[in-house]
């Protein structure tokens, strides 16, 4: 690819993502969103001449996504000492997790982080590059199954559920890994006879949600998706 046409392909994805919000130009996710997109290498490393189209549609979709989440959060909880500056790292991991994924449900959960980081109902103190860094590495199969534990489970621990099906292991391995989910060492009943009894306290692992399981949730009701 030439540098004339990385350049024109930046302007195109950047002309994208203007034409799908322009109404809400002074929005600082919106104006992250204008000063990271046309990041050259970037294009030059995702854009052919056969992908330059995915690469660029799935640019509008982010778009469509932010604006859909702007218009959900009232303008008076937008919290005005929040800049575009602030946003940058994490807008970076958002586009480049739009780029990867044809899940709009994904981009739809990258868009309320953003938005919802500016808003005054955001959970204090939580960092929103880390987070939209943990969502980003997640697939659309990783977000499923947090949402099945979610769906299926209430608090306290519990062992790798069923519901995940016969890999539940490595779903549970990789939302552990994004810190959504922790393990926890229990003890454990040991058969003895034909009844159950306690002979000994064995050590066994089971998980339960993390706290910032829930800041999550609290950061995506700020940023205009309804949550339980």
């Amino acid at each position: 690819m030439t540098a004339d046409t990385a350049k024109t392909t930046g302007q195109l994805a950047l002309s994208v993502i203007n034409e799908a919000m322009v109404a809400y130009a002074r929005h600082p996710v919106v104006r992250a969103l204008v000063t990271v997109i046309p990041f050259g290498s970037f294009f030059d490393a995702l854009v052919g001449t056969a992908g330059s189209n995915l690469v660029l549609d799935r640019a509008e979709v982010l778009g469509e996504e932010v604006r859909q989440a702007i218009e959900r959060v009232p303008a008076e909880k937008q919290d005005p000492t929040v800049t575009e500056q602030q946003l940058l790292d994490a807008t970076i991991r958002a586009v480049r997790g739009a780029m990867e994924t044809g899940s709009r449900e994904k981009v739809q959960l990258i868009a309320a982080i953003l938005v919802g980081a500016t808003s005054v109902d955001r959970p204090e103190d939580l960092d929103v590059e880390s987070v939209m860094a943990s969502i980003v590495n997640l697939t659309p199969a990783d977000l499923a199954s947090a949402r099945r534990l979610v769906d299926h489970l209430g608090p306290g621990t519990f062992p790798p559920p069923t519901e995940l099906g016969p890999d539940r292991l490595f779903f549970i391995g990789r939302l552990v890994a994004a810190g959504l989910i922790e393990s926890v060492a229990v003890n454990a009943a040991k058969p003895s006879g034909r009844h159950r009894v306690l002979e000994e306290s064995l050590p066994a692992i089971e998980y339960r949600f993390t706290p910032t399981f829930a800041r999550l949730f609290s950061l995506l009701r700020a940023g205009g998706i309804e949550v339980t």
